[in-house]
């Protein structure tokens, strides 16, 4: 769990985006999917993964107690791998407003993608796998303000980077999972 400087209101503005890799696609800006989920398709990321499409539309619909506000999918020019992450946050501040309930949200994350995504590993395999996600899939925060709200949000992001698009599409199937039980937990 670490702090990442970024945008601190949402919508925020469009702007350049990576032209470091196979696939460059333009920072479009923050699209207001709660209110405007028909603009989905306006996200160029969501082309080669069909499950981050499948999280953005299932986050947010109104019954949803989440909203997204960032997503990006890049292929590396050198050793084809792929790099995605996902920026969201929890309708009810509470969630998700001390460092302790962040990271207790990382650990229950992780415990969750161990269990679910190593049942036909081995011993060693699950190591492995654990280990990359405790140096590579880290939870991020920063706290911003959404749309016209005036108290801040605590935003969460998460990223993913594996060497083939099939385990990062994978792996945002498995967030969606994640954060939907676990947001019918904490309410």
């Amino acid at each position: 769990m670490y702090f990442r400087e970024g945008y601190t209101h949402f919508p925020y503005r469009s702007g350049e985006g990576s032209e470091d890799c196979q696939n460059p696609t333009p920072n479009i800006g923050g699209i207001d999917l709660q209110n405007h989920p028909e603009q989905i398709d306006l996200i160029p990321e969501i082309a080669l993964l069909p499950e981050l499409k499948q999280t953005l539309v299932e986050l947010n619909k109104p019954t949803s107690p989440l909203i997204t506000l960032a997503c990006s999918h890049w292929i590396n020019k050198y050793d084809n791998s792929h790099f995605s992450y996902l920026e969201f946050s929890f309708k009810d501040r509470s969630v998700t407003n001390t460092l302790q309930k962040i990271q207790s949200f990382e650990n229950k994350l992780h415990l969750f993608l161990v269990e679910k995504l190593t049942e036909q590993f081995t011993e060693e395999q699950r190591g492995y796998y654990v280990a990359y996600l405790k140096d590579q899939v880290q939870v991020y925060y920063r706290h911003f303000y959404y749309l016209d709200d005036e108290e801040p949000h605590t935003l969460l992001g998460l990223t993913f980077l594996f060497e083939d698009q099939e385990t990062v599409d994978l792996h945002h199937k498995a967030l969606r999972i994640f954060l939907m039980q676990y947001s019918t937990q904490t309410s």
